[in-house]
């Protein structure tokens, strides 16, 4: 199962298929079969257990400052790499862009609960529930609401008073937090701002040029189950090299190799499992073996003693 993770609204949470689901705010509510689930602004949910996420359509992200990508491009010029104090300039300036972009377009619209900016795919486990939680780093877990969209049996909305919702606004700016995730640590989301700068540094802009447009077409976050294996592989005289796997797996000319691999397991229809070679390591090899008797064996650990009428027959010399 996925870790425990925290969303922010105003955004929408569609369940892969419709089902009865825990909901804690924080005590138990009886939110009956749902299918889709929308977060208004100020309102935050953690979810326990679940088996993957997803992007439902893509989103049109907010351009980063010009400065910043003037500062991208220079370093890609000088041939500088990004340290790792750098800021998280690109990519908050790029979540607070979104989220403002996700309450203009619920102002605009005239049912709230039919358009949302951000919709992500949450395929639940028969463990998963819900909970309530702060919608910015510091914040107190305010008072919910829940009620029946209208129009659609299977969806709920979920709301916080307007006066909480008001007393926030300054406070979540301030923090240093990427919507819609809320308790992601500045550390971990290193990694995506220095993607960002890859991604514009290969655009091959020379510091005048600027950017069009920039969007995010796909997300998946899912489980996966790593399988890690040593195995040996003897050839007989004159085999030729053999290749396994697409090329995962290029055998040399050693009569006998060792092999560590690290393989993904995909499950497919009808139970059935499919194995996808991610990393090969090729640990040792040798030009020939020697195989020991499970006496000599013995011998060389010291519990065994060779039977006093073996004899021993030396080869000729000459």
């Amino acid at each position: 199962m996925l870790p425990d993770f925290t969303l922010t609204g105003p955004l929408e949470l569609v369940l892969t298929e419709a089902q009865p689901v825990k909901l804690y705010l924080p005590h138990h509510a009886d939110a009956g079969l749902v299918r889709r689930i929308m977060l208004q602004p100020g309102a935050a949910l953690t979810v326990h257990n679940a088996r993957s996420v997803a992007l439902r359509r893509p989103v049109d992200l907010p351009l980063p400052p010009d400065s910043f990508v003037a500062n991208v491009w220079g370093r890609s010029v000088r041939g500088t790499a990004p340290s790792a104090s750098d800021s998280l300039s690109g990519l908050l300036h790029m979540a607070h862009g979104l989220q403002q972009q996700a309450l203009d377009r619920l102002a605009s619209a005239e049912d709230a609960s039919k358009l949302a900016a951000v919709s992500l795919e949450v395929q639940l486990s028969g463990g998963s529930w819900f909970r309530t939680a702060a919608p910015a780093p510091g914040e107190a877990t305010p008072q919910m609401r829940v009620r029946r969209s209208v129009g659609a049996a299977d969806a709920i909305e979920l709301s916080v008073q307007d006066a909480q919702v008001a007393s926030r606004g300054e406070a979540a700016l301030s923090a240093t937090w990427a919507w819609p995730v809320p308790v992601a640590q500045p550390a971990k989301l290193q990694r995506y701002e220095a993607v960002l700068k890859e991604l514009l540094a290969r655009q091959g802009l020379d510091g005048r040029q600027q950017l069009d447009s920039l969007s995010l077409a796909e997300v998946v976050v899912d489980v996966t189950t790593l399988l890690s294996l040593e195995f040996e592989v003897e050839r007989e005289g004159g085999q030729q090299n053999v290749t396994l796997g697409e090329g995962m797996f290029k055998l040399g000319q050693a009569p006998h190799e060792v092999w560590r691999a690290v393989l993904a397991l995909k499950p497919e229809g009808s139970g059935q499992v499919a194995f996808q070679p991610l990393q090969a390591q090729l640990v040792d090899a040798s030009r020939s073996t020697i195989s020991i008797s499970p006496l000599a064996e013995a011998m060389a650990l010291g519990n065994a003693t060779l039977p006093e009428d073996m004899h021993f027959v030396y080869p000729s010399m000459t």
